[in-house]
């Protein structure tokens, strides 16, 4: 993967801030629609790029807007071979 891009999962509970947060981070277009079809649509054009979720633990997604991302992000993956989406625990990065 030619770019690796790193996630704060604490920043994908609430709709909004989520939504604007991976646009930025993920170097959406400028026509995305900041919404959860929308973000499957977009990633799964993606080509060579490894998405990195950070603060798993920490985030509390279960149940939450974040907990929906996640989904939509490992099912984008498993459309695009152009795409990795890798969750990162605390216990995985020493």
């Amino acid at each position: 993967m030619s770019r690796t891009v790193y996630l704060d999962a604490r920043r994908l509970k609430e709709r909004r801030e989520a939504h604007t947060y991976l646009s930025k981070m993920l170097s959406l277009p400028s026509y995305y629609g900041n919404n959860l079809d929308a973000l499957y649509d977009c990633i799964t054009e993606m080509s060579g790029c490894s998405i990195k979720i950070l603060h798993i633990e920490e985030a509390g997604l279960s149940g939450t807007y974040g907990d929906r991302i996640l989904k939509v992000l490992e099912e984008g993956a498993e459309q695009n071979s152009g795409l990795e989406v890798k969750k990162v625990f605390r216990e995985s990065l020493s």
